[in-house]
């Protein structure tokens, strides 16, 4: 369905009753702010398969794996990150997460490539935050961008120790800071990203192995 914004932006949505919902326990499964319609029919279209397999797979007892990014991203912070990690670091995943264009998380894990990551940190450093009043865009720090792509190469990481994936669609030079002072970081501005630097090094580590 079509959304008008405040701005007077139209934006694409979809919503559907989730499986074994009823009229007494009423569950949907939404998802807002994509550019076109069509756009919002495929990932709605997608979304149904892999809810349905996802529902299958719990009368079975045994969890669907994640198929699409925002799978996938919600099985890291829900299997490892809130298992291994800080209650503040867990929610300031989510708050980063949250910043992804809604047709990016959508897409298939293999159909996830750079080329697809680098046009949305361009569109994070762009336009990808929004002013309190009014409700428009504004562009993003190259830092917060830094840290949402850090939230992802950490999911695509566990995905690849997990065997869902064979490698990280970005290669890691795409989080060097460029024509920035260089300086000490304080272990307190460090601490919540120990364990996407930990991700990364395991990465290196089995890629070199490999060869």
């Amino acid at each position: 369905m079509a959304v008008s914004r405040p701005t007077g932006k139209v934006t694409w949505s979809y919503c559907f009753d989730a499986p074994g919902s009823s009229r007494q326990d009423r569950m949907q499964i939404a998802l807002y702010g994509f550019a076109g319609k069509k756009a919002a029919q495929d990932a709605e279209a997608q979304r149904r398969i892999d809810v349905q397999d996802e529902h299958a797979a719990a009368l079975r007892g045994a969890p669907a794996p994640p198929t699409c990014l925002s799978a996938l991203i919600d099985e890291f912070i829900r299997e490892h990150a809130a298992r291994n990690l800080a209650p503040k670091t867990v929610e300031r995943y989510r708050e980063m997460a949250a910043y992804l264009s809604p047709a990016l998380l959508a897409t298939a894990l293999p159909d996830v490539t750079s080329l697809l990551l680098t046009r949305e940190w361009n569109r994070l450093r762009e336009s990808g935050g929004h002013h309190r009043r009014p409700k428009t865009s504004r562009p993003l720090s190259s830092k917060t961008v830094r840290n949402i792509a850090g939230v992802v190469s950490s999911a695509f990481a566990r995905g690849v120790k997990w065997g869902l994936l064979l490698r990280i669609p970005f290669p890691t030079a795409t989080f060097r800071r460029s024509n920035e002072k260089t300086g000490w970081i304080s272990r307190t501005k460090l601490s919540p990203f120990r364990d996407v630097i930990e991700e990364l090094r395991t990465y290196r580590r089995k890629m070199c192995d490999a060869v």
